[in-house]
């Protein structure tokens, strides 16, 4: 069964002789419990395709099908991480996490176990603001991956990261796929 399906996407930016084709008839489907990677150099069009995708950047021709529907309302059921973590940054890092356990019916028990999957510890009552670019990846994983969606969408996911830590979050998404999560991922990174 087919839980994403791109066909014939093109996005220009622009207008005229400095027109930027960002995709050029992009086609791809991903079934269910498929873990498939979007792997490409910097400024090649993923976190593009990823927006569009989730209905942040429109499309100039084509199509985008998520669950069978076109409708936007079929997002209720996926969660993203796309280019700069998007956070509050007069929240803390607990803030966060209640916030989303509120906002997705999480029980506090899987909430505090992604708390602690995040190893952010004692830095959770910071303001994210003053978190780095590692702390703000994590968080913001650990917030999606929470959510527990039928497709998860992972832009540059290992931003930031060191390699322990990507491969705690590595194994992390594995079981949830296992789980019949649905996982795409762009990355520049081949390996």
């Amino acid at each position: 069964m087919e839980i994403l399906k791109v066909e014939h996407v093109s996005k220009v930016y622009g207008e005229g002789p400095t027109a930027v084709k960002a995709l050029d008839d992009i086609s791809f489907s991903v079934n269910k419990g498929e873990f498939v990677a979007i792997i490409g150099p910097s400024g090649s069009g993923k976190s593009t395709l990823m927006k569009c995708i989730m209905g942040f950047s429109n499309i100039d021709n084509g199509e985008i099908w998520i669950f069978d529907s076109l409708n936007k309302n079929a997002l209720k059921d996926v969660a993203c991480s796309i280019e700069y973590p998007p956070l509050y940054p007069d929240l803390n890092g607990l803030d966060h996490f209640k916030l989303i356990s509120q906002l997705n019916n999480i029980n506090e028990q899987q909430m505090n176990n992604y708390i602690e999957f995040s190893g952010l510890k004692e830095r959770l009552k910071k303001k994210t603001k003053y978190y780095s670019v590692g702390m703000k990846q994590m968080l913001i994983l650990s917030l999606v991956i929470m959510q527990k969606p039928r497709l998860l969408i992972l832009d540059e996911p290992f931003n930031g990261l060191d390699l322990q830590t990507k491969k705690r979050v590595i194994d992390e998404l594995e079981n949830l796929n296992k789980q019949g999560t649905t996982i795409l991922w762009s990355s520049h990174e081949i390996n």
